[in-house]
């Protein structure tokens, strides 16, 4: 769930709904990473930043990522960007 803080993007109109918020942070905290990222580390990220979503949620969140092309599964040690994303 997102705090008051975060709704504040959903006012930008530049994100059409919460869904596209929490996507858009999951892909720029691993454009930050030196390596892949995980769920779990994930989750503490956002739970850092106000995003409070529980681990499987997050997993969710970065299938829908990997469907899309963005993202690509390096098995256990979690995922990476791809150029699309």
């Amino acid at each position: 769930m997102i705090t008051d803080g975060k709704k504040g993007l959903l006012q930008t109109g530049v994100f059409k709904n919460e869904s596209e918020i929490v996507l858009f942070l999951l892909t720029r905290e691993m454009s930050q990473a030196k390596g892949p990222m995980g769920s779990g580390i994930l989750k503490e990220k956002m739970d850092q930043i106000g995003i409070e979503y529980g681990t499987a949620t997050i997993g969710r969140y970065l299938r829908s990522l990997d469907l899309k092309g963005y993202t690509l599964s390096k098995g256990n040690q979690g995922r990476v960007l791809t150029e699309e994303g």
